[in-house]
């Protein structure tokens, strides 16, 4: 809207512009990419270079989520401030045009005072409202966040029982392991509890994590707090086969934050997760 004591704003319409970028790169980056994955398990367990290329979508797909995910939330960050300030402002200027000035005051300059504070209250609260409906526009790639974290389970699982059964010399059913990542729901569980028992659940050698580097580092949170990042290896709630986790630690050597458990997921991916973990606490 036009203001007639302050310049137009042109924040929303900017963040409107990032938003829908990210939104395009958002769709085209994953959706393309997690419907691709699956292929890889139509033949059952792939080989080292069909591996290689997984791992390499996968990864960039969890960096991807996370990345934008972490600019739209710093996006709904900027709306709570701007509203409590238009609240105030707008509050103010309602109580000093009660407030009965002494007939030398100069009520014009007052007024006009006023009418530019008032303004700017008003655009504050635009500048929220507009931000919260072009974040509403980008709803919609919740659904595909949870089919890409859907699909990277599945495949993190499919990783874990082929390495398990390549360590063990056992040949998994090609049907069963195309089940695991592109069945239903109740065909994948089902090919999940057939498998585990083909390759064992306490038999056997176990193997390791893909990219099992675990140098530690130190990160500052958004309130100033430093935190030790380091990969841990931890049990896996679908195989005998160890999965990777990126945990951060106050100064006190407490654990207070952690990525998801993953087997074929990057020491830079789970740090990653975590940093954005850490940086979302903070309201």
């Amino acid at each position: 809207m036009p203001y007639l004591n302050i310049p137009e704003n042109t924040l929303p319409a900017s963040i409107s512009r990032l938003i829908g970028s990210l939104r395009g790169t958002f769709e085209n980056d994953i959706t393309s990419n997690v419907d691709s994955l699956g292929d890889s398990f139509k033949n059952g367990c792939p080989n080292a270079q069909e591996k290689l290329t997984l791992l390499t979508k996968l990864n960039n797909i969890k960096e991807t989520s996370v990345n934008i995910t972490d600019r739209l939330n710093r996006f709904r960050k900027i709306t709570p401030p701007l509203k409590n300030s238009s609240r105030g402002i707008l509050g103010l200027v309602a109580g000093l045009k009660l407030i009965p000035f002494p007939p030398f005051f100069p009520g014009g300059k007052i007024a006009d005072a006023l009418n530019l504070v008032k303004e700017l209250g008003i655009q504050l609260k635009n500048t929220a409202e507009s931000i919260e409906t072009s974040l509403s526009q980008a709803n919609g790639l919740q659904d595909i966040l949870k089919k890409a974290s859907n699909t990277s389970e599945r495949i993190d699982t499919a990783l874990e029982l082929c390495e398990l059964a390549s360590a063990s010399g056992t040949n998994p059913p090609p049907d069963l392991v195309n089940l695991l990542v592109n069945g239903t729901s109740s065909e994948s569980a089902r090919a999940l509890r057939e498998l585990n028992d083909i390759v064992g659940r306490d038999a056997g050698p176990t193997p390791t994590p893909t990219d099992t580097s675990s140098e530690v580092e130190t990160y500052t949170g958004p309130d100033g707090q430093p935190y030790i990042i380091r990969i841990v290896q931890v049990k896996s709630d679908y195989t005998r086969a160890p999965r990777r986790q990126a945990i951060a630690e106050d100064s006190n050597g407490k654990k207070r934050f952690e990525s998801s458990k993953s087997f074929s997921s990057s020491v830079e991916v789970l740090k990653r997760e975590v940093k954005f973990r850490i940086d979302n606490s903070q309201v």
